[in-house]
């Protein structure tokens, strides 16, 4: 990933919401299953390659951090108190990084 990727975020938004981006993250997910499975089906398994779309919080530090919901401050619409359906990426894991 280029360090152009990080200038997604616009620290200088009047309203907190337009400082993270609305992204589409492309990553390689770890797959497990607990079933018995012959060597062939092992042999054959992959990582899964997900989507994650949200707000972009931050890309950087090895981790790619996003957020889907969010709520606004209620003696201020313009800040945001709290976040969830939030998503870290370890980046080694990312394949790409869109604004959506």
């Amino acid at each position: 990933m280029s360090s152009r990727k990080r200038k997604l975020i616009n620290k200088k938004a009047k309203v907190e919401i337009e400082r993270y981006p609305l992204v589409e993250v492309e990553w390689i997910d770890i797959v497990s299953d607990a079933s018995w499975q012959s060597l062939k089906d092992l042999e054959r398994a992959q990582p899964a390659k997900v989507i994650t779309k949200g707000h972009l919080f931050s890309d950087g530090k090895g981790l790619v951090k996003v957020f889907s919901d969010y709520g606004l401050n209620e003696h201020d619409k313009t800040k945001i108190d709290e976040v969830g359906n939030t998503t870290v990426i370890p980046k080694a894991c990312v394949l790409n990084i869109k604004k959506v």
